[in-house]
């Protein structure tokens, strides 16, 4: 749990006032994993992305595990609760990654074509996809079905 969090799982802060991140590499101090990786948020060479469970639980994430699992399975889904992933905030998580130098991914054009069949899809875009996929692959160890 990080300093003044109110405990949970998976970088998760509880309680109405959110963790202040405080100093550089703050998040050293989340004892917390990471939803979708399962890694400790504490090893991220770059700052975590908060993507609020609701209103009251915070919960930071791995930006860069984050928008690709975004991309790949075209579910724009919270992986906590299940709740949908705004598209405003898909743009303030292609902000963060740009910010701590991240290449971002084109997370609201995904978005905006979150319900398009695959061919009706921009080549860019399918590539983008593939990347992503693979990017979860390697995470996960499991193979494609490209």
């Amino acid at each position: 749990m990080a300093e003044g969090g109110d405990g949970g799982e998976g970088g998760l802060h509880a309680g109405a006032a959110f963790f202040k991140p405080q100093g550089e590499k703050w998040w050293r101090s989340i004892q917390e994993d990471d939803l979708i990786s399962l890694d400790p948020i504490a090893r991220l060479p770059y700052e975590p992305f908060n993507l609020p469970a609701d209103d009251n639980v915070e919960c930071w994430l791995d930006p860069k595990v984050l928008a690709s699992y975004l991309v790949s399975t075209k579910s724009f889904i919270h992986p906590l609760n299940r709740r949908a992933v705004s598209r405003g905030e898909c743009h303030a998580l292609e902000q963060h990654m740009e910010r701590v130098g991240l290449r971002p991914m084109p997370l609201r054009d995904s978005w905006d074509h979150k319900d398009d069949r695959e061919e009706e899809q921009s080549g860019s875009l399918t590539e983008v996809q593939r990347q992503a996929e693979e990017i979860m692959s390697a995470l996960y160890g499991r193979q494609t079905d490209a």
